[in-house]
């Protein structure tokens, strides 16, 4: 399947794409989640790298894919737009498009392939089961 990852951790793209069809015809937005794979080996090698490949990343999400991030409250109860790191090394957002997953997955891969990440899709800020697979 395309963009499987061989570890327990995270949903293939294939599956992200899937679940973002379900919930944005649902809710007109879901939530994309993703988490830094080997983070730990990241920050022991270089953590103020890392961080700035972060921010970076971070930066380019929120400028080449803004069509995809319309401002929302549903990962907060505040209004939002565009993607943000937590817990160190988690990237989410809210994305009105499914095709948008597919085309940051693709982005990612081929501009970041130094940070593989762990993907999965949320319903919003409190959905455990969906953000049990970047955790």
């Amino acid at each position: 399947m395309y963009g499987q990852n061989s570890e327990s951790k995270g949903l293939s793209i294939d599956e992200c794409v899937r679940r973002a069809e379900k919930l944005i015809a649902q809710q007109g937005i879901c939530v994309l989640a993703m988490d830094v794979k080997g983070s730990y080996e990241h920050l022991q090698s270089n953590a103020e790298l890392f961080s700035e490949r972060l921010y970076h990343l971070v930066s380019d999400l929120n400028s080449r894919f803004r069509e995809y991030l319309p401002e929302n409250k549903i990962i907060t109860c505040d209004e939002e737009q565009g993607f943000k790191r937590i817990r160190g090394d988690q990237i989410i957002g809210g994305v009105n498009s499914a095709k948008a997953v597919k085309l940051i997955y693709d982005y990612l891969t081929e501009n970041y392939a130094d940070l593989p990440m762990y993907w999965s899709i949320a319903k919003d800020g409190w959905d455990d089961e969906g953000f049990s697979h970047v955790d």
